[in-house]
C-alpha cells in the first residue's frame, strides 16, 4: 500500500546517498575536464570579471560537489513522495521493480531529455552524463525500494477468533 509521507521519508534517505555519488561523479567529470571547462568559461566570462577562469573553475569544482549532494536530498524526497503515492498504480509486483520503473521514467527526463543540454559540450560528455545518470536512477530506484520497505508499518496480520461454545 502506498503512503506519502513513507515515501519521503525513504526518497530523503536515498537521496542521501545518490547525492554523495552524485558529488562523486560530478568532481571527477570536472577534473577529467578541467581543460575544456576552464576554456568554455573563460569565452563567458566578460573582460571586466573580477574573477579569473581558473577562480570559477574551483568554486564550480568545490560548489558543484556540496550542491549535488543537496540537490540529491531535494529529489529524493520529492521522487520517494511521488513513488509512495503512486505505489499502487507503478508497474510491477514488488516494490523494487515499481521503483525502478519510478527511476527510468526519472532517468529518461532528466539524463536523456534535459541532458540534451550537455551536447554542446560534445557528444562523449553527453554519452558520460547519459550513462552516469543511468548508474544513479539504478542505485537510486534499488535504495528507495529497500528503505520504502523499512521505513513502512508492518502490515497488519488479522487474527481469526474462534466462537465459544
Amino acid at each position: 500500500m502506498g503512503n506519502v509521507s513513507t515515501g519521503a521519508k525513504a526518497g530523503a534517505a536515498a537521496g542521501v546517498v545518490f547525492g554523495v555519488i552524485s558529488a562523486v561523479l560530478t568532481y571527477a567529470t570536472l577534473v577529467a575536464q578541467k581543460s575544456t571547462i576552464i576554456s568554455d568559461i573563460a569565452k563567458s566570462l566578460p573582460a571586466s570579471s573580477p574573477i579569473t577562469a581558473d577562480q570559477a573553475y574551483n568554486i564550480a569544482l568545490y560548489a558543484g560537489s556540496g550542491i549535488a549532494v543537496i540537490v540529491g536530498v531535494i529529489i529524493g524526497v520529492i521522487l520517494g513522495a511521488i513513488y509512495g503515492a503512486l505505489f499502487n498504480r507503478l508497474p510491477g509486483r514488488t516494490d523494487l521493480t515499481k521503483a525502478l520503473a519510478l527511476g527510468i521514467i526519472f532517468w529518461i527526463l532528466d539524463g536523456m531529455l534535459l541532458g540534451l543540454g550537455n551536447l554542446s559540450y560534445g557528444g562523449v560528455y553527453y554519452a558520460e552524463h547519459v550513462v552516469e545518470t543511468l548508474m544513479l536512477a539504478l542505485v537510486f530506484s534499488y535504495l528507495l525500494a529497500v528503505f520504502y520497505k523499512r521505513f513502512s508499518p508492518p502490515a497488519e496480520v488479522p487474527t481469526q477468533t474462534t466462537p465459544k461454545m
